[in-house]
C-alpha cells in the first residue's frame, strides 16, 4: 500500500512538478538515449534504483529520492547520498558520483550540492531547471572565492563598519553558509552596505543575478536611488555596469528599469 501511495505521489505531484521545470519524464524500462535531458525513473546503483535520475546533455548531474505525501522527507537526503556513491557517473566529488541531490513528497523537497566537502542541505521551492543546474555545475566557485581573499573592499564611500560587516558575511559565504543575517541600527546605511555587497558577488562571479526584496514602495525607491547613485569603480555608477530592474509585487504593472551603457 505505501509503494503504491509513494507511486501515485510521483504520478500525479512529483512528475508535474518536474515537467513544470523543464524535464521531460522517461519512464522505467525505457531505452536511455546517449544525449539528451530527461529525468529518467527507477535509474539503477549499486545498493538499487533511484527514483529519478538527472541528465542533461547525457550527462548524470543529479538524483531525487521521493516519498509518498505526507511522509518527512529531510532525512531522505542520506539515502540519496549513499545512491550518489555507488552510481556510475562521471564526477568524483569526495566519493560522490553525482553533484547535485534532492529528497520530496511532493510538498516539500530538500537539496544538496555534493561538490562541497561541507555542503549543507536546504529546502527550496522546486526543482531547478535543467539550464540552471548546468549553470551551477559550469561556475567556477574557486575563482569566485580567489577573487574575493585576493580583492578586499576598499571602497572610499563605505564606513569603515560597512566594510567590516560586508567581510563577516563574505567569511560566512566562503564557507559555503547558505543563511546569513545583517542587523544594523537605522541610520547606519545598511542599504549602501548591501549594495556594495551586491556589486562584490556579481563581480566576482559568485552568482549571476541577486534578489532585493523590500516591502514597502518607499524602501524600493530608496534602493533605486542608492544604485543609481552608488559607484563601486571609480566613476562608474553601479547601474552603468549591471542592469537593474524594479517591479512591484504581486501587480506586476509597474517596471522600472536601468540599461548597462557602453
Amino acid at each position: 500500500m505505501g509503494i503504491q501511495k509513494e507511486k501515485e505521489t510521483r504520478k500525479h505531484k512529483i512528475d508535474k512538478i518536474l515537467v513544470k521545470s523543464g524535464w521531460n519524464i522517461l519512464k522505467q524500462g525505457g531505452m536511455i538515449p546517449s544525449n539528451g535531458t530527461f529525468a529518467c525513473e527507477e535509474y539503477a546503483t549499486a545498493s538499487g534504483p533511484v527514483d529519478y535520475a538527472l541528465f542533461v546533455d547525457g550527462k548524470l548531474i543529479g538524483l531525487i529520492e521521493a516519498k509518498k505525501a505526507g511522509e518527512a522527507v529531510y532525512g531522505v537526503l542520506t539515502q540519496a547520498q549513499r545512491y550518489a556513491r555507488d552510481i556510475k557517473g562521471d564526477f568524483d566529488f569526495f566519493e560522490f558520483k553525482v553533484p547535485f541531490i534532492y529528497s520530496t513528497n511532493g510538498d516539500e523537497t530538500y537539496f544538496q550540492d555534493l561538490r562541497f566537502e561541507d555542503s549543507r542541505s536546504r529546502k527550496i521551492l522546486t526543482f531547478h531547471t535543467p539550464q540552471a543546474l548546468l549553470d551551477a555545475l559550469n561556475r567556477d566557485y574557486d575563482s569566485s572565492k580567489l577573487w574575493i581573499v585576493d580583492n578586499p573592499n576598499e571602497n572610499a564611500c563605505l564606513r569603515y563598519y560597512q566594510k567590516d560587516a560586508i567581510a563577516a558575511i563574505e567569511e560566512g559565504i566562503l564557507k559555503n553558509k547558505q543563511k546569513l543575517l545583517l542587523a544594523m541600527a537605522t541610520g547606519t546605511g545598511k542599504t549602501i552596505t548591501v549594495i556594495s555587497l551586491l556589486y562584490r558577488m556579481l563581480r566576482s562571479g559568485m552568482f549571476k543575478r541577486i534578489l532585493f526584496l523590500v516591502d514597502r514602495i518607499e524602501l524600493a525607491n530608496q534602493a533605486i536611488g542608492a544604485l543609481a547613485s552608488f559607484e563601486p569603480e571609480p566613476g562608474q555608477k553601479f547601474v552603468r555596469i549591471y542592469e537593474v530592474f524594479c517591479r512591484r509585487i504581486p501587480e506586476g504593472k509597474e517596471w522600472k528599469s536601468f540599461q548597462r551603457q557602453s
